[in-house]
């Protein structure tokens, strides 16, 4: 298991954060898509956010992508070969 998943979430063509993320959380749960968006993206994705968070789509290498999918699994099916998980959100 890595120490840490490279990851790259894209607002729009030209907004992005990039961040190192755990695998796992610090309770031993393992991180998904939910918990790295609430921790990129707070005001859309973090608590009291779940009106604004059904609005948007999820996207990895262009697949629609459930929030509770692990970082792990994703990384390691679906990085893109310079070793990020690029994640797209947009507004519905």
């Amino acid at each position: 298991v890595p120490r840490s998943i490279p990851v790259r979430v894209y607002t729009d063509q030209s907004t992005w954060r990039q961040l190192p993320v755990a695998p796992m959380l610090d309770d031993g749960r393992p991180c998904l898509v939910s918990h790295l968006l609430a921790r990129c993206l707070p005001h859309a994705f973090g608590h009291g956010a779940d009106a604004t968070a059904a609005r948007m789509d999820i996207l990895v290498q262009g697949v629609p992508c459930p929030t509770d999918a692990q970082l792990l699994w994703l990384s390691r099916a679906c990085s893109h070969p310079d070793g990020f998980l690029y994640v797209c959100v947009r507004r519905l």
